[in-house]
């Protein structure tokens, strides 16, 4: 027992460094006080951080990639939460269709789903901007939404909204004191996953996008001629906000996680 358990912690512990050691390295080099791209590391600096956010290139970019998140963000919830309500609460034709047409774009490369969306924007003569862009995105992250937000709807007691009808309640105010609050946590932890994907999508975006640049696009650009410090930055910097909005995911979830054994003591006491 005690030999399977070190065989499955070095397990573990090479897969690890396998995954965090290309990480580390990029970090490493971030702080490298000196310009070369290569050990020992010479001395710790944050030059490389400063010199990154005083391009107004870098800057415009970042921008750009938050704006295309947060219009990513207001589609997908404003699209996927009625739908992910009918899908979980309703039976009706088509139901499954759509949420397969929902879905596919999880299954598919984003290299495919960028070129048939190019297509459609030449072919309909849509200009290429950060319009087709939140488009692109709201594609690749609206099944993820819908997935996790009807699990959520078809989990929820619907003896609480009956309820609250019955005591006079209107259909706004159910939704908005009975089945909103258990849903919120679900719901926000998604959206927020949802963000980290877009700000680091480069695939779709390269496709759709025109002249104007998100920071993956600008992080790929520079790399194509030199690797400078500076991109080892950014990097750090962009897989640090992926890493904050996965932990305020892990965060909401921790709370909905609160709840659901609340509502399971609630529905013990009642019965």
């Amino acid at each position: 027992m005690k030999a399977r358990r070190l065989a499955l912690g070095v397990y573990v512990g090479l897969v690890l460094v396998f995954l965090l050691a290309p990480i580390a390295v990029i970090v490493a080099f971030s702080l490298n006080e000196a310009r070369s791209l290569s050990f020992p590391i010479e001395g710790l600096s944050g030059r490389w951080y400063v010199e990154a956010f005083t391009d107004d290139k870098v800057i415009d970019a970042l921008v750009r990639s938050l704006v295309v998140g947060g219009a990513m963000l207001c589609v997908v919830a404003l699209i996927g939460t009625p739908a992910a309500w009918a899908i979980a609460r309703h039976r009706f034709p088509g139901r499954t269709a759509l949420l397969g047409t929902v879905l596919a774009p999880l299954t598919m490369p984003g290299l495919f789903i960028g070129i048939a969306l190019l297509t459609l924007f030449v072919a309909t003569g849509i200009p290429l901007s950060l319009r087709t862009v939140v488009v692109a995105h709201v594609v690749y992250t609206l099944g993820f939404y819908v997935l996790v937000a009807s699990s959520r709807f078809a989990s929820l007691d619907p003896a609480y909204d009956e309820a609250a009808r019955t005591l006079g309640a209107s259909r706004a105010q159910s939704l908005r004191l009975v089945v909103w609050p258990p849903v919120r946590p679900a719901l926000l932890a998604t959206l927020a996953l949802c963000f980290a994907l877009s700000l680091d999508e480069f695939v779709m975006t390269f496709y759709v996008i025109g002249p104007e640049s998100t920071l993956p696009i600008v992080i790929f650009s520079n790399v194509r001629s030199a690797v400078s410090p500076s991109i080892n930055a950014i990097a750090t910097l962009l897989l640090a906000a992926s890493w904050l909005t996965v932990a305020v995911a892990a965060l909401l979830a921790r709370g909905l996680g609160r709840r659901r054994r609340q509502e399971g003591l609630r529905g013990m006491v009642l019965r």
